[in-house]
């Protein structure tokens, strides 16, 4: 069974994925894509973001766009009806600076006015 990607993906990654009865992708049916050393940075990059501040959801920036995070803005666990706390930022670096000290304003242990 194939199934077609959506027409909204960039036509590098559309290519027919071979898709299972399960609805998974198999190693035979998948293929590398390349990626360039500046997207290999940005996904470090996302990576020690996420290691270091698990309660949030990051998205990488798209045609040099602005990174950005969301978390729950309270300490329990994410649901739909608790607000949420957006953060934006032109580098990884800056992202990292916002969430770090959104997560101490969350936790009680930073200035609520800065």
């Amino acid at each position: 069974m194939t199934a077609e990607p959506p027409a909204s993906l960039p036509a590098k990654y559309r290519e027919r994925r071979q898709i299972s009865p399960d609805h998974c992708v198999h190693p035979e049916g998948a293929r590398a894509v390349r990626v360039t050393p500046e997207e290999e940075a940005v996904l470090a990059e996302a990576i020690i973001l996420l290691r270091d501040h698990p309660q949030w959801a990051i998205w990488l920036p798209a045609s040099g766009g602005a990174w950005t995070a969301i978390r729950p803005a309270s300490s329990r666990p994410p649901s739909p009806e608790l607000p949420t706390i957006w953060v934006h930022a032109d580098t990884a670096g800056e992202l990292a600076r916002l969430m770090r000290s959104t997560d101490e304003q969350v936790s009680g242990r930073g200035d609520p006015d800065h």
